[in-house]
């Protein structure tokens, strides 16, 4: 599977013009637990991006990797040529998380991304970070490219809303619904997103196992409830 990764990868990187720097390609995500197969399946449903969405190219990737559409799978599948690798000095350590979007927006500044869409790597599940951890970094990215996230709010792209969905749901995981909740409400979150938050409502329920945790999470599900009725109101409201 190694060799024919690289190869394709690599064939397929050559084919392009010389403003092409780096290539990636689709992974088969393997998920732990009984209900494993499950999830990866409504993992790969829930993960399906707009038609729309591009998955290659230059500058119309900035916003999709700052708005955590596009993925190269935690680095695992992204190739990058060395002579770039090297003038951009590689992933910058510093970050406890988001290493590899903030390495690969500084690919894309010195070339296009191209993408094999082969699931040629298998990647088994490995568990989050602590949700303040990722917080931190969430909150050094976005400085650090405060300018273009700037850029593009003004023109309507809700870029922090993505990465307050993302945070949302690794406090609800974890079982702290009140924080859940206060980064959901300043979230993007569309219908296709419900399930996963939802979800991990459930897992933060399930990892507590105490009575009055539960009984929280109850009243947090509750209010998340209320809070995309009202969405999806004002959703109604404005198609119509």
């Amino acid at each position: 599977m190694a060799s024919l990764k690289l190869e394709r990868q690599v064939d397929y990187l050559r084919s392009k013009g010389d403003d092409w720097v780096a290539v990636y390609c689709d992974v088969d995500m393997k998920t732990k637990g009984k209900s494993g197969p499950f999830r990866s399946i409504a993992a790969a449903i829930l993960s399906k991006s707009d038609p729309d969405t591009p998955s290659e190219g230059g500058d119309e990737l900035v916003e999709e990797v700052l708005a955590d559409r596009l993925h190269t799978s935690a680095g695992s599948t992204l190739m990058v040529r060395t002579d770039v690798a090297r003038e951009i000095e590689g992933f910058d350590t510093t970050f406890r998380r988001f290493q590899d979007p903030e390495f690969l927006m500084r690919v894309l500044r010195k070339g296009k991304l191209a993408h094999v869409a082969e699931p040629l790597v298998v990647r088994h599940e490995s568990g989050d970070p602590p949700a303040d951890v990722v917080r931190e970094a969430d909150e050094k990215y976005l400085e650090k490219f405060s300018d273009v996230v700037d850029d593009l709010e003004s023109k309507g792209h809700d870029v922090r809303g993505s990465h307050n969905l993302v945070l949302a749901k690794l406090y609800l995981d974890e079982g702290n619904i009140t924080t859940g909740i206060q980064y959901l409400v300043r979230s993007n979150a569309r219908p296709r997103h419900y399930p996963g938050v939802l979800w991990s409502a459930q897992n933060g329920v399930r990892e507590n196992g105490q009575g009055k945790a539960i009984l929280a999470a109850g009243v947090g599900l509750v209010a998340f409830l209320a809070i995309l009725f009202v969405v999806l109101g004002s959703s109604s409201e404005t198609e119509n």
